[in-house]
């Protein structure tokens, strides 16, 4: 849920719209805030805890729009199943020859800072790895 930039997805509605009785006419930027979308307490108990286990099938929150780091619809990333692929390959790799630990310097919970657009852990993170 950290993504590396403060991503805003938009899309100019085409023709005069109204969703949930607000209207849009012709024209309108809308602009969906993914960093809000990804910490809506809402949508996402203890949001800025980490939980992988929250991604677990069955376990999210059901709804399809809550997660976004590829975008959605017909204009979703097309790398996104090859992104998956490979860290999914890189992890394995990385997880059957170390051990990962987290170092006492790494801030828990994590603290992120957006001097620009990028985010960033406010002190970095550290992390040892010990062959197995």
């Amino acid at each position: 849920m950290y993504p590396p930039v403060i991503l805003f997805v938009s899309r100019v509605c085409l023709e005069d719209t109204t969703i949930m009785g607000q209207f849009f006419p012709a024209g309108t930027n809308i602009v969906v805030p993914t960093w809000h979308i990804h910490y809506d307490p809402d949508l996402w108990p203890e949001p800025f805890k980490f939980d992988p286990e929250r991604f677990t099938e069955g376990l999210n929150t059901g709804h399809s729009a809550a997660y976004l780091p590829f975008g959605l619809g017909p204009r979703v990333c097309i790398g996104k199943k090859f992104a998956l692929l490979e860290i999914k390959m890189a992890l394995c790799k990385l997880i059957r020859k170390y051990r990962i630990m987290q170092c006492e310097e790494t801030q828990d919970p994590l603290k992120l800072v957006t001097p620009a657009i990028v985010i960033n852990p406010e002190k970095g993170i550290s992390i040892k790895f010990e062959h197995r």
